[in-house]
Order: C-alpha cells, then sequence, then structure tokens
C-alpha cells in the first residue's frame, strides 16, 4: 500500500530550460555595415522546441505551410538520464539548518536591522538527474554560422556556471552547463541543394538536483542580542546575511573582545564570565570537533576609509593555551594591494640595508640625504633629495635609494603587503597621516562574530 503524499510540483526542469534558453538567447550577428558606416547588427532568437502538437498548431496558424526564418537557433532535450551513480546516501536523510531573518516591514515593505523569525528547515538529500540538451543553429550564409559558433564557444571552456535561484537552500540554485559535443553541418554532400535550413549542433550537458519539499518550523527567539555601533552601515555588515553566511547559525558574541595578532592568531580577553574559547563556545551550545572546521569567527574590517566588511574563517584551539585560537580566514575576502609589496617596516635610524636592487621599504621616521647609511637620494626624475619623510616608500634602484612613494604629497587610498614573516596588509589614511594594519588589531564587542556549520 503506498501512502498518500499529496500533490507537489516545483517545475524544476522548467526551470532550468527557461535558464539555459535565457542564456542563449542575447547573440547577434553582423550583415556588414549600414550606411552610416556601423554594424549592422541583428538579434537571434533562441526558442524552445515543443513536442506539444497543440503548441505547434498555435504556432503555426492550423498550416503546414510556414515559411522558415533564419538565423535562429532552436533548444531541445535530448536526453533525460537517472544518475543513479551519483546518489549520495539514504534519499531519507534529513539535513536540518537554523535561519534568522530580519525583520520583515510590512507597512514599508522592507526589511529592518532587527532579528526577526528564527525558522529551522529540514531538508531530505536531492535526487540527481542528468540533461542533455541540443541546440541547432539555423543560417542561409556560413558565416552567419561562425560568428555565433565564435561567441558561444568562448562562453564554455567547457563548463559555465548557471544560477537558477537565489534561495541558499537550494540545492540546484549553482549549476554548471559543460559543452560536450559539436556537429559542423546537417547537410551531407548528397542534399546541398536541398532548400532545407543548414544545421550545426552544439550539445551540452547538465548534472543537477531535485529537491524534494522542504520541511520549516518557526522557532521560539531565546535571546535577542543587538550591539549599536558606529554609522547603520555597520549594523547592518553585521546582522544581515554575507557570503558564506547563507547556511550557518550566526551567534553574537559575549562582550569578550578578541585581539588578532600574526594574521591569524585569535586571543580572545577572559572577563568575569567567559575566560577561554571552549566556555565562550559552550555558552552558546557549539559542539566544537577539533577534527571538523565548523566554527567560524568573523571580524570587522575597515577599508577604502570608511567602509567595512566581514572577512571569516574556521578556527582551531590552541590546546596549550585555550585562550588563543588559530584563524584560517579566506585571503581573497581582503582589500586587493595596489602597490608593490616591501620588505619591512623601518625606522631607519636602526636599520642597515643590503643595498641590493629592488630592496623596498616603508619608512616610520624620515631620512636626511648624504648619510653614512642611506647615500644620496633621488626622486624618480634622478634629482637629489634634501630628504624623505616618514610614511614614504623607498626603493634601491641603481646604486641609489629612490623616493618611490610620498602617500602625502600624493593622495589616494593605498594598499600595501609587507613581505615580513606575518605577510602583513597595511592601508594609508590620509586623515591622520599614519599607515594601519589592515587584520591585526583589537575587535570589541560587535566588532566580531561567531557562526557554526
Amino acid at each position: 500500500m503506498t501512502a498518500n503524499v499529496g500533490y507537489w510540483y516545483n517545475a524544476q526542469i522548467r526551470t532550468l530550460i527557461l535558464h539555459t534558453q535565457r542564456l542563449f538567447s542575447n547573440f547577434y550577428i553582423s550583415n556588414g555595415l549600414n550606411d552610416n558606416g556601423e554594424e549592422d547588427l541583428r538579434r537571434v532568437p533562441c526558442v524552445f522546441m515543443s513536442t506539444d502538437k497543440s503548441a505547434l498548431n498555435l504556432i503555426n496558424n492550423n498550416t503546414d505551410t510556414v515559411i522558415e526564418s533564419s538565423p535562429k537557433m532552436v533548444l531541445t532535450i535530448s536526453e533525460l538520464r537517472l544518475n543513479n551513480n551519483l546518489i549520495s546516501g539514504s534519499p531519507y536523510h534529513e539535513y536540518i539548518s537554523d535561519f534568522n531573518e530580519k525583520k520583515f516591514n510590512e507597512d514599508l515593505g522592507n526589511y529592518e536591522y532587527e532579528l526577526g523569525n528564527s525558522q529551522e528547515i529540514k531538508r531530505l538529500n536531492p535526487l540527481p538527474i542528468g540533461i542533455v540538451f541540443k541546440l541547432y543553429i539555423l543560417t542561409t550564409m556560413q558565416t552567419h554560422k561562425f560568428q555565433l559558433f565564435e561567441q558561444i564557444r568562448m562562453l564554455f571552456s567547457p563548463t559555465l556556471e548557471l544560477q537558477t535561484s537565489e534561495n541558499p537552500l537550494d540545492w540546484s540554485r549553482v549549476t554548471a552547463i559543460t559543452l560536450t559535443g559539436v556537429n559542423y553541418s546537417s547537410k551531407g554532400t548528397s542534399n546541398l541543394d536541398s532548400s532545407q535550413l543548414d544545421a550545426m549542433d552544439l550539445t551540452f550537458e547538465i548534472n543537477t538536483n531535485l529537491d524534494a519539499p522542504a520541511l520549516i518550523s518557526y522557532n521560539t527567539l531565546v535571546e535577542n542580542i543587538i550591539t549599536e555601533i558606529g554609522e547603520g552601515n555597520v549594523v547592518e555588515d553585521t546582522l544581515s546575511w554575507g557570503e558564506g553566511d547563507s547556511i550557518r547559525t550566526v551567534h553574537t558574541p559575549t562582550n569578550n573582545y578578541i585581539t588578532v595578532t600574526d594574521n591569524n592568531i585569535l586571543t580572545l580577553q577572559p572577563n568575569k564570565n567567559i575566560t577561554n574559547w571552549y566556555q565562550l563556545l559552550k555558552y552558546y551550545g557549539i559542539n566544537y570537533n577539533t577534527n571538523k572546521e565548523n566554527v567560524y569567527v568573523h571580524c570587522l574590517i575597515t577599508y577604502d576609509i570608511d567602509k567595512k566588511k566581514s572577512i571569516y574563517g574556521p578556527i582551531k584551539i590552541n590546546e596549550r593555551n585555550s585562550t588563543q585560537a588559530f584563524w584560517n580566514f579566506n585571503q581573497e575576502l581582503l582589500p586587493s594591494e595596489n602597490l608593490q609589496p616591501i620588505d619591512a617596516i623601518i625606522n631607519p635610524h636602526d636599520y642597515e640595508p643590503s643595498n641590493i636592487n629592488g630592496e623596498r621599504y616603508l619608512l616610520d621616521e624620515s631620512i636626511g640625504n648624504n648619510t653614512s647609511i642611506w647615500g644620496t637620494l633621488k626622486d624618480l626624475n634622478g634629482n637629489t633629495l634634501e630628504k624623505i619623510d616618514e610614511n614614504c616608500i623607498i626603493e634601491y634602484k641603481d646604486g641609489y635609494w629612490t623616493l618611490m612613494l610620498n602617500p602625502k604629497e600624493q593622495p589616494a587610498i593605498y594598499y600595501v603587503r609587507d613581505l615580513s614573516d606575518a605577510k602583513y596588509l597595511y592601508s594609508y589614511n590620509e586623515d591622520y597621516n599614519i599607515w594601519y594594519d589592515v587584520i591585526n588589531k583589537k575587535y570589541r564587542s560587535g566588532m566580531w562574530r561567531i557562526s557554526y556549520i
């Protein structure tokens, strides 16, 4: 006896067809130059070929004498695969995720910077499927065929990603489509004089998943902690969903603050309630596992003078000193350096350089000309300088120490990497005439947080 599971349909294959069709709907061919000397461009339509006879009759106005138009592209499904070899685990295994929504203002129709509903979402294992698409390029001119093929081929090397959903819990929200084959022409040497349109066909394959319905239950919000800090954009960054947060439970830390040193050492400053990382994670009910990277720390850094963004990565608690944790944050989240790296930040009166071409330093004090250590100072034009000010970057070039950058005279937003052991990233603040460390500093409560996978 089969249980009554009820009716449901999420149009997942249809959605994938529409996104694939949209992918090929913005290509153009050129018919040469028009009277104004400009390219005469024509957009080539892409239609999905349906086997629905009723739909075909409507399109053809109930007649079989329809003149074919060209150029055009026709998309169709040539094969649907079960991909049973890609099934992972039991189809009845449940994945449980907890989410906190922003509070929605019904009157204004937008979200506010307050916590709203708390939800628990249970999902079943998805079932894999494979779809093979055929894209037919119908043309009457060989040059049109070449134009379209070159444009499409440049997109696939051989894979392109399709995003069909913005739902972070959708198993198939990002799907890869792969170009696997091409047939140059549908005409053979025996039917070159045929009135049939010549068709090049391309084969594309997609391996994706079918999602089962998810069970959503609303939780009671036990604790609501919001720390107001500075401007509103900081609070938004602290509470909103960002990259990497979509399937994590986010916790606001207690009144502890942390200090980051050497780019990857997090030191938790104890208070009367929480004295180490283990106690902090236990306080929030987080099951820390030394063999899994399931606890993430997020820190708000300042960039471009007054903007803020979150950098994050998994932590591993130091077993010898539980107030410290090793932090492996995602380096790609950092601002990109726009200056050549320096070898060190130095006090020029206490440091003796090697005088090797390419040596670069950032000065924390000014230096005068013709000293016994630094010799004659030059600018980029070869002119002799009386001194080089602090916060400048110098480089040894062609036998002289040369001024490469004076940020006070060339104000801009600068990022430079220090090639010392810690590989610090520094930025320049022209308002205070200082270079500051982007990462290594103290993060007070509200400027950092914990998430748990």
